[in-house]
């Protein structure tokens, strides 16, 4: 008999004091100019925004990364790190020692990433079956 793969769920959205969102939820959640409330208010994002709306997503996160970067090729091929610019969610970023890195667990498996590396230097392919982003209306 097979064992259930071990998942996480991860809740997005913003956590709430009685009176509302915090200060602080607000602020570490939403990238400046995204349309969420100002540090120091106690107001969410703006009903509409792209953070209103991503905010209701669950992330159900496997063990097992679906997407992993060529690091040779990143070093050797790549100069124009497209990637860093084209994520919707942002996941890509240069560690101290230049390399390239990826926050998968956030991914919105839109597949940018794959289609925009000329480079072929991703190995991407949806989460297992369960895993990954579920969309929720708001």
């Amino acid at each position: 008999m097979s064992e259930e793969p071990e998942s996480k769920d991860v809740e997005t959205s913003v956590p709430e004091s009685d009176e509302g969102p915090t200060p602080e939820s607000v602020e570490s959640l939403a990238p400046e100019g995204s349309g969420a409330a100002a540090p120091g208010s106690v107001e969410g994002p703006k009903p509409g925004s792209v953070d209103a709306k991503l905010g209701v997503n669950v992330f159900k996160l496997d063990q097992e990364p679906h997407i992993e970067i060529d690091l040779a090729i990143c070093r050797t091929v790549c100069t124009e790190r497209v990637c860093l610019q084209v994520c919707p969610a942002d996941l890509y970023a240069v560690n101290d020692e230049g390399d390239m890195t990826v926050n998968w667990e956030g991914c919105l498996e839109c597949g940018t990433c794959l289609i925009c590396c000329d480079e072929k230097a991703l190995s991407w392919h949806y989460p297992r079956g369960g895993f990954g982003v579920q969309y929720r209306m708001s």
